[in-house]
């Protein structure tokens, strides 16, 4: 399904002294439309507190009817629709230029766009897909992001593990005592396509929260009986889960500001879930085996393996999302994680949350997402810095050991030579002494010029067949380069047949 919608209600309960929330769900774009409809029939609640979280996929049919929709019953801003729309991660090269925003434009307690990344373990029912094609990243068919491919070398099954960028955007608005508010967001990868190819190299995929999913936020003292967890299966999913069950936690929710709590809170243990798979990363890389001189099977493995990991790491891309995230929600990047935050550092500067800033952090800071982010953002950046460190060191040790293969190969070449030239001069001695008295071929004999006309030929076709094996590679990529430059009709539609038959033998 390409758009689903959760609408909650918000109402506080004088009585229980706690927020409520009313739960309504569209599945599909013609049942929120109606939804509109039918509510311009009834009579208008005043100080209504409405939120729309929409799952929505990214095209041209349904996400400018859904921009339609929401500008035009909401007043929902356009600008949310395309800072939704882009892509801040790419992990393949492309020629899209985003020119970035500046900080004092940002107002992230109305407004704001996120990017996170989901890792999602792929059914064994899939592998043989992903093992023909082998594809180091996919395109989401939902949202048209790219999505890096993981194959676990050293499990029994082979699996294969997906990190898809998503996004979640934020948008308010106060009506008089009351608001509106609408959260974007992603839904999980369905369908993924290799890239530059037909929609005939695609598949519909089985997934899985890898590893059960992210760790929860709630503390136990707060969750108190509720052994209920969310699914982990959408983001949709899980913000309408703990809106649903614990919406009384953020008190009254007098400012829209409160609904992007949940939101942020799973943002960032999105984030937490991929800063754990990049700690197993660098530490995979520092314990593996670096054999440069590559002599046994088992030294070429783990060749192989250091260097797929070392192709793979994307921490820095990681990290300059997690940078925007910062500047998206006006977060300075100057602070520890557990510092007493500066006013003019703070993303909430009301009355109420100076107060806050004013006193030691308590257990109740748990709402807060500002100290989540910055300990994320430390962290990644360590790990980043953990990953140069090894790089280096690697550099050294390679040029060290390669330094010491050279050594030993000019002692071979040297060797050679001296043989050469010990064996040389007899060879050219012999070779003289054995031409025959005849050398002109005066009595009939072969003449002598035909030994410099069967030997320069000879030695020119030798330097020749060195030359070209030496650079078959780039004699191949020039004369494939050519064939597209002359047949680009053929090309296409070879590669359009090879991606059928790859598909059927699937």
């Amino acid at each position: 399904m390409d758009q689903r919608t959760s609408i909650l209600d918000f109402k506080f309960d004088s009585v229980a002294g706690v927020e409520t929330c009313k739960l309504r769900r569209c599945d599909g774009l013609a049942q929120l439309e109606q939804f509109f409809e039918d509510r311009k029939k009834e009579d208008k609640i005043p100080n209504e507190r409405q939120l729309f979280i929409i799952e929505t996929a990214i095209n041209e049919t349904i996400f400018r009817r859904l921009q339609k929709q929401l500008t035009s019953e909401l007043g929902v801003s356009k600008d949310i629709f395309k800072r939704h729309e882009w892509s801040q991660t790419t992990f393949r090269f492309n020629e899209v230029i985003n020119c970035p925003r500046l900080p004092t434009t940002a107002r992230p307690r109305r407004s704001f766009s996120l990017e996170y990344f989901e890792l999602w373990h792929v059914d064994k029912s899939n592998y043989a897909w992903f093992n023909c094609h082998n594809p180091t990243t996919v395109k989401c068919g939902s949202t048209g992001r790219q999505i890096q491919c993981y194959k676990w070398m050293k499990s029994r099954r082979c699996g294969w593990l997906l990190i898809a960028p998503r996004k979640c955007s934020f948008w308010s608005k106060r009506d008089g005592d009351g608001w509106k508010a609408v959260i974007l967001c992603d839904p999980a990868p369905k369908r993924v396509v290799l890239n530059d190819s037909e929609t005939s190299k695609s598949i519909d995929v089985k997934i899985t929260a890898f590893e059960d999913g992210y760790h929860g936020f709630i503390p136990d003292e707060v969750r108190g009986s509720k052994v209920q967890e969310p699914s982990h299966l959408s983001f949709l999913g899980d913000v309408t889960y703990y809106f649903e069950h614990y919406a009384d936690v953020l008190g009254p929710m007098s400012d829209p500001a409160s609904a992007a709590i949940f939101p942020r809170k799973v943002v960032a243990s999105h984030y937490c879930q991929l800063l754990g798979f990049v700690s197993h990363q660098a530490a995979s890389m520092r314990s593996s085996g670096w054999a440069a001189q590559r002599r046994t099977v088992q030294e070429i493995d783990e060749s192989n393996q250091v260097e797929t990991a070392w192709r793979q790491f994307k921490c820095p891309e990681y990290l300059e999302a997690l940078g925007a995230v910062l500047d998206s929600l006006g977060i300075p990047q100057g602070h520890e994680p557990y510092d007493a935050f500066e006013k003019e550092s703070t993303v909430d500067t009301s009355p109420k949350h100076r107060a806050l800033l004013e006193r030691p952090p308590d257990e109740g800071d748990w709402l807060s997402s500002v100290p989540d982010f910055l300990y994320l953002h430390r962290e990644f950046r360590a790990h980043l810095a953990d990953y140069a460190r090894m790089t280096s060191s690697l550099a050294a040790l390679n040029g060290m050991i390669g330094g010491r293969i050279a050594i030993l190969e000019a002692r071979t070449a040297k060797s050679l030579t001296l043989v050469a030239m010990v064996f040389a001069p007899p060879a050219c001695v012999a070779s003289i002494f054995s031409i025959p008295f005849d050398m002109f071929g005066q009595d009939g004999g072969p003449r002598f010029w035909w030994y410099w006309v069967a030997a320069i030929p000879l030695t020119l076709i030798v330097f020749l067949l060195t030359y070209l094996v030496h650079e078959r590679d780039e004699f191949f990529r020039l004369w494939e380069v050519k064939k597209k430059a002359h047949y680009p009709e053929e090309a296409k539609n070879k590669t359009i047949e090879g991606g059928g038959g790859s598909k059927e033998s699937v």
